[in-house]
């Protein structure tokens, strides 16, 4: 028995203290879950992510370069980004396997919100994806084909 903790937690008004401590927080906690659904929705692939790994790329978001360990499960098959010229630039992605996709466009993420530029990189992978493939048909309808296998 620690007559010292018995004490403490006797003193008058201090279960009203904390029952006002918890209704306090749980507003809070509603808000927080507000506010991250509005990102979810501006934004449909951070549906992929926990509430802590979006917090953890919105507290991120300036710095492109270190949201690599996500951008797999926003990204199926990029592993990272590499940003040349400028850090609040993406220049290209890569893959698991280390192919690098060089995109057509880079995507500033100096000063618009993480979903935003994360939408941005999306559009940006598809021109770029879709340009290769449009490129490699002109490719084999010339006979510019190369023999690998």
């Amino acid at each position: 028995e620690d007559p010292h903790a018995l004490v403490c937690l006797s003193k008058p008004g201090l279960l009203d203290r904390w029952i006002e401590a918890n209704a306090s927080l749980e507003v809070i906690r509603q808000s927080l879950d507000g506010f991250l659904e509005a990102k979810r929705s501006e934004f449909s692939r951070l549906h992929f992510l926990s509430n802590n790994e979006l917090l953890e790329i919105i507290s991120r978001a300036r710095e492109p370069e270190k949201l690599q360990p996500w951008l797999c499960r926003i990204f199926p098959n990029v592993s990272c980004i590499h940003c040349e010229d400028s850090p609040h630039y993406i220049s290209s992605v890569a893959s698991p396997e280390g192919e690098v996709l060089r995109l057509t466009e880079q995507v500033g993420t100096g000063d618009v919100s993480v979903e935003s530029w994360l939408a941005t990189l999306e559009s940006a992978l598809t021109v770029t994806v879709e340009a290769a493939v449009k490129d490699a048909v002109a490719n084999y309808a010339r006979g510019n084909v190369i023999h690998f296998m």
